[in-house]
């Protein structure tokens, strides 16, 4: 009886035994594995997708007609060759601020003074051209500006294959610079400010044409733009603005559409065409009245020489000021029809809403000379 019991209780133990060796293999609950998932069809996931546009640019079309890669955002600009008309387009915005290049020594000297006023960080910026025109692109590539505005051709490729951003604008007569302004404006996402411009251009042109309606053939003034001494009409935009003045330009026929944006005349042609009135382009005045060869001038007689305004660039030449020469060349024809206490509140609305500065009454007084 003693031996069953003693059997039972060993083979108890035994199994107690066998339970706990079982037990002591178990993985922690903490290290336990989870089954790895089936893999997704990624493949199928990209092959769906919608593809993204690459961010931080955007693409307009210049006056070339080339399509040209912008970021998003520009807070620089350098204007070359044609510097003065270029910084004109771009504060007519109200963006000289980001102008960054000094101006080369053509556009020095006090005729471009008002450059310093409407953009006065452009007194301490780089040159970018040396004396002869030429681009220093590593003086470029050293201010890395977000974009490069030109109004030569040859520019463009030059700066472009340099890596450099470059837009071109040019016009020769109004409709190309209400173009060349609605261009910047959506370059510099201030397009209000451009249909605004154009506004204003359209009501100017309006009203000339409105003062000088009734003006008889006869009655119409003959007029000269540029030097009577080198006999030279510089810009073929001023056929454009004599004749929305009322005005008949007499080298509207040596400048006609295949011409060059500058023609010469001969001493001959001035005196056949004896204009009425000489829109000078430089100055030059003093010169004429002293010299016996052009006394017989009908402008000279009259003492009817007027050198066109310089303010942010040249009136008479490409500018974005154009509007205001049509005026001025008016007031100094017609002034019966056009006064000049009228052309100062227009000169100076102009640059209050556009340049953003009031200029004061001595100054518009020298600008209308």
């Amino acid at each position: 009886m003693m031996r069953k019991r003693i059997a039972l209780l060993l083979a108890a133990v035994m199994l107690m035994g066998l339970l706990a060796a079982c037990g002591g293999g178990e993985t922690p609950a903490a290290e336990t594995q989870s089954p790895t998932p089936a893999p997704e069809n990624t493949q199928a996931v990209q092959d769906t997708a919608e593809p993204t546009e690459p961010s931080g640019t955007r693409v307009i079309t210049d006056m070339l007609g080339r399509e040209v890669e912008l970021p998003d955002e520009i807070n620089t600009i350098a204007t070359f060759r044609a510097i003065g008309v270029l910084n004109t387009l771009v504060e007519t915005l109200g963006a000289g601020d980001m102008i960054c290049n000094a101006m080369t020594a053509s556009f020095l000297g006090g005729s471009h003074d008002m450059q310093f006023v409407f953009a006065p960080q452009i007194a301490d910026a780089p040159l970018l051209e040396n004396s002869d025109g030429e681009v220093q692109i590593e003086e470029v590539l050293r201010l890395d500006p977000d974009l490069c505005l030109v109004a030569w051709e040859a520019g463009v490729e030059e700066l472009e294959d340099a890596g450099l951003c470059v837009v071109y604008v040019n016009w020769t007569n109004g409709d190309e610079l209400k173009e060349a302004v609605t261009l910047m404006g959506e370059i510099l996402g201030r397009e209000d400010v451009a249909a605004q411009y154009c506004e204003f251009f359209d009501d100017t042109v309006a009203r000339a044409e409105e003062m000088t309606a009734g003006l008889a053939d006869e009655d119409r003034r003959t007029a000269l733009y540029g030097s009577a001494v080198s006999l030279r009409n510089p810009h073929k935009i001023s056929e454009w603005w004599i004749a929305e003045a009322g005005g008949i330009s007499v080298t509207q026929d040596i400048h006609g559409d295949d011409a060059p944006e500058s023609v010469e005349f001969t001493m001959e042609d001035l005196l056949a065409w004896n204009p009425d009135v000489i829109f000078l382009s430089g100055n030059e005045r003093e010169e004429l009245l002293a010299d016996s060869n052009y006394a017989t001038l009908t402008a000279v007689q009259n003492d009817a020489l007027y050198r066109v305004p310089t303010v942010g660039h040249s009136w008479g030449n490409r500018s974005t000021e154009q509007p205001l020469v049509i005026l001025w060349a008016m007031c100094k024809m017609y002034p019966e029809l056009y006064s000049e206490e009228e052309l100062a509140q227009d000169i100076h609305d102009f640059y209050s809403t556009f340049f953003q500065v009031d200029l004061t009454d001595e100054q518009i007084a020298n600008i209308i000379g």
